[in-house]
């Protein structure tokens, strides 16, 4: 009997297997190439000619079969990429989404090669941390959250990726000292009630990094009563934000009235990130 068998094989039966999610295909070649420990790129030019062993193809169905009953693909992989940085996940962390590269880009904007004094609020897996450091080598960074198991991900992401990055256990800015040039933060914003109608996968993360309070906004509120204790005279807070309404965006300006302010787009148009600096 064979000890191996072609990696085609194996990709059109996770394929099949995950053939209901929108993109089986892109999920079966990610889950190869993570299990597989190379890049999709050489996942694709060898799909046609290459073995693997029957372990690793078994631990590849085994893979999809989870992910099947709604399992995030995220976290039955452990890692997911951000901004082109492995990061690791577990259902302790919100898994980092694309929309949330906005945040660092948008940063980087202000940062333009300084070096900078950043912190990051409500870190999870430390993902906005870690991407600003890595690319921003010259700039001290700060992360804070308030879950200790959030952290210990967080510094285990940070080892991982060589990023020296200052952590503290902290409720948002509570008990923060010093003064940072750039603030960033993806805090929950999801309204309570409305946590229950979203997608299967999405209730495996964990809820204290989703829930927003009654209408979504109760972190907002706070900040905004706490950022200038944080940010230097002429510093920024760059906080994720999700306007599908105008009222939400009309509700955001009144909470950042004592501030100016401006919004700025994710890559599909949608208004995501709020960016504050003080009045003048």
């Amino acid at each position: 009997m064979s000890n191996s068998q072609k990696l085609s094989n194996t990709i059109k039966a996770v394929e099949e297997i995950l053939k209901t999610r929108p993109n089986p295909n892109w999920d079966a070649i990610e889950i190869a190439r993570r299990t597989l420990g190379t890049s999709r790129q050489e996942i694709i030019l060898s799909i046609g000619v290459r073995s693997i062993s029957n372990d690793n193809s078994d631990k590849m169905i085994k893979i999809a079969t989870k992910v099947s009953t709604g399992f995030p693909l995220e976290y039955a992989l452990g890692v997911t990429s951000f901004l082109g940085i492995d990061i690791r996940v577990t259902p302790d962390v919100l898994i980092p989404r694309p929309d949330t590269e906005t945040l660092v880009l948008e940063a980087e904007k202000i940062i333009n090669g300084r070096a900078l004094k950043l912190i990051d609020v409500c870190t999870g897996s430390g993902c906005i941390a870690i991407a600003l450091k890595k690319r921003n080598q010259k700039c001290e960074v700060t992360a804070t959250d308030i879950s200790p198991d959030c952290l210990k991900i967080a510094k285990e992401n940070a080892a991982f990726n060589n990023t020296d990055i200052n952590f503290l256990q902290a409720d948002l800015t509570n008990n923060i000292k010093g003064k940072f040039d750039i603030l960033t933060c993806n805090p929950p914003y999801i309204p309570t009630k409305e946590i229950s109608l979203l997608e299967k996968e999405i209730s495996y993360e964990p809820i204290s990094a989703l829930d927003g309070g009654e209408d979504g906004l109760q972190y907002y509120r706070r900040l905004s009563l706490s950022i200038t204790d944080v940010l230097s005279e002429d510093g920024f807070a760059i906080i994720e934000v999700d306007c599908p309404k105008i009222e939400t965006a009309k509700k955001l300006e009144k909470i950042f009235e004592n501030y100016s302010f401006c919004f700025a787009p994710d890559i599909s148009g949608n208004k995501r990130v709020l960016k504050l600096w003080r009045k003048k």
